[in-house]
């Protein structure tokens, strides 16, 4: 190809669109309902709860996520030994596994961070919503009758 006809296809019209993109509203409606009804979560729960390859699939993900632990970083070695046996207090992977799971499951994930009454600082934090707080590494551990450390 030759310069001049690589500037002139360069400089020409794009092509002729023949459909284009519109809305189907005359409102803009950016937070619609996204189908929360109570018996679609319960029929996701129940998937979920059959086992099987859905529920491996979503187990899969906290798997990968929380196989290898986790670490605190800090030149405070107080300090550190503080926050993590509090996370350990907490069960924080549990509520990780929660998280995670629970969010892939029902699409959102709630946990409250609860304060203590009379000090500062966090009582606890506990799952809040969607579902019951079932199929956590914990009790399947426990089903297996195995442990494992599960920070580091």
């Amino acid at each position: 190809m030759k310069v001049i006809d690589k500037i002139k296809r360069f400089l020409a019209d794009g092509p002729k669109a023949i459909s284009y993109a519109t809305g189907t509203s005359s409102t803009d409606s950016f937070f619609q309902p996204g189908g929360r009804d109570k018996s679609r979560l319960e029929k996701y729960q129940a998937i979920y709860e059959k086992a099987g390859i859905p529920a491996q699939a979503i187990d899969s993900y906290a798997l990968f996520m929380l196989s290898a632990g986790y670490n605190l970083v800090s030149d405070d070695e107080t300090a550190k030994a503080i926050v993590y046996q509090k996370l350990r207090d907490m069960q924080i992977t549990k509520l990780w596994w929660l998280a995670i799971t629970r969010a892939l499951n029902y699409g959102d994930s709630f946990q409250e961070i609860i304060p203590y009454k009379n000090k500062p600082g966090i009582s606890r934090l506990v799952h809040r919503w969607p579902g019951p707080p079932t199929r956590s590494p914990g009790s399947m551990r426990a089903r297996r009758g195995s442990s494992r450390n599960a920070g580091g």
